[in-house]
């Protein structure tokens, strides 16, 4: 959880992010990402996702776009 409360979830087997808002609003979110294990979100709105398919790890910027 984020500092807005948003959630995330590592979709293992679908190889997605999912986020979802308090309000309930789900959306996916990182791109490149396969096979996710873990993540966590800083208090600036990126995420950090384990990439347990490419042995690296992500981070997902607020803006959407996805470094390793």
């Amino acid at each position: 959880i984020d500092a807005q409360n948003n959630l995330y979830v590592a979709n293992t087997l679908n190889s997605i992010i999912k986020k979802i808002t308090p309000e309930g609003i789900i959306s996916d979110i990182g791109t490149g990402i396969f096979f996710p294990r873990g993540l966590d979100a800083d208090q600036n709105g990126v995420v950090y996702v384990t990439d347990s398919g490419n042995n690296a790890v992500k981070k997902i910027h607020p803006d959407g776009t996805t470094t390793t």
